[in-house]
């Protein structure tokens, strides 16, 4: 499940990438937008009922309100960390306006989307070290 979310998400980011004014008609952007966005959230509601059920399996069986409450800490804390560089990145101004490609252009903004991308391309590479992926043990998936 971890592999298919993965490329799911650098799927619909690469799409999202190159998506742009001068790509379309409005209102085929808007659907086509549309359709990506609910792709990515419901890709993104199945990645956290993944993790959510792989960290009950990683916790120890008494201890797992601490577990979760450590594992959520980790999570959230990467999750403010990429909203805060996208905001610096985009802020700063360290992205160009635009760039060309032949006649197509693209902007600061979808520059983001190729780098994230790119960059769950590279996360999907270290899915390798997650037990979910290639167990290395038995795990229990019991909710108690």
């Amino acid at each position: 499940m971890f592999l298919i979310i993965h490329f799911t998400y650098a799927l619909t980011n690469i799409l999202i990438f190159f998506i742009g004014k001068d790509t379309m008609s409005t209102n085929a952007t808007y659907m086509a937008i549309a359709v990506l966005l609910l792709l990515y959230s419901f890709t993104f509601a199945n990645a956290n009922i993944a993790s959510t059920s792989e960290m009950m399996a990683l916790a120890t069986p008494g201890n797992k309100v601490i577990a979760m409450a450590f594992c959520g800490s980790f999570y959230y804390t990467g999750q403010g960390l990429s909203r805060l560089m996208s905001s610096l990145i985009l802020g700063c101004g360290i992205l160009a306006p635009e760039w060309h490609v032949g006649s197509v252009v693209f902007c600061h903004y979808q520059t983001l989307f190729l780098i994230y991308s790119i960059s769950i391309a590279f996360a999907a590479m270290l899915l390798t070290i997650v037990p979910a992926v290639f167990p290395k043990g038995k795990y229990s998936y019991d909710v108690q």
